[in-house]
């Protein structure tokens, strides 16, 4: 197995936006709606509350179109290192001798795949930015790496996956 494609899951990505949508609509009735005709509740409390709706749905929408759309969206793992095309806060393309080990930890019905890189500082510098170099930090204090993804956002089979990095040679461990 030369190169492991693993694709956004459809599913999941179809209930977000299902459910953005629903949040849309929502937001726009509490804000324009709602706020005219009730009086128990203060107009800029619901005009406020509907817009952060109506803010939350529109970037749930725009990632759900992102990983929906493209047939090279996800993660893509060869000979070069693994190519993150998986959301709007990608990492890209992260070299095999940029990594030092895999990790799989299992949490509930799903895997995080923790990618320990070698100067995780720089993945967290790279970032494009403010909101996405905060996260990163918060996920190299949670997990010890900037560099992570949940098994239960791509379609994912753990026994191919660990083929392939068995295949590879790629140091992994699974907790």
């Amino acid at each position: 197995m030369e190169e492991l494609h693993l694709r956004p899951s459809r599913k999941k990505w179809t209930k977000r936006l299902i459910i953005a949508i629903i949040l849309l609509v929502g937001g726009f009735f509490m804000a324009y709606v709602l706020s005219q005709y009730v009086a128990q509740v203060p107009e800029w409390f619901l005009l406020v509350f509907g817009h952060i709706l109506i803010a939350y749905a529109v970037v749930m929408i725009l990632m759900s179109r992102q990983a929906l759309s493209g047939k090279n969206k996800g993660l893509t793992f060869s000979k070069d290192g693994i190519n993150d095309q998986s959301s709007i806060i990608a990492y890209g393309e992260i070299k095999w001798k940029e990594i030092s080990e895999i990790v799989l930890e299992k949490q509930n019905n799903a895997y995080k795949i923790l990618v320990i890189v070698k100067k995780p500082k720089s993945y967290v510098e790279s970032a494009s930015n403010n909101a996405i170099r905060t996260l990163r930090e918060k996920n190299m204090d949670d997990y010890g790496t900037p560099v992570f993804f949940e098994s239960n956002h791509f379609e994912f089979n753990l026994e191919e996956f660990e083929e392939f990095l068995t295949n590879r040679k790629i140091r992994y461990s699974k907790n």
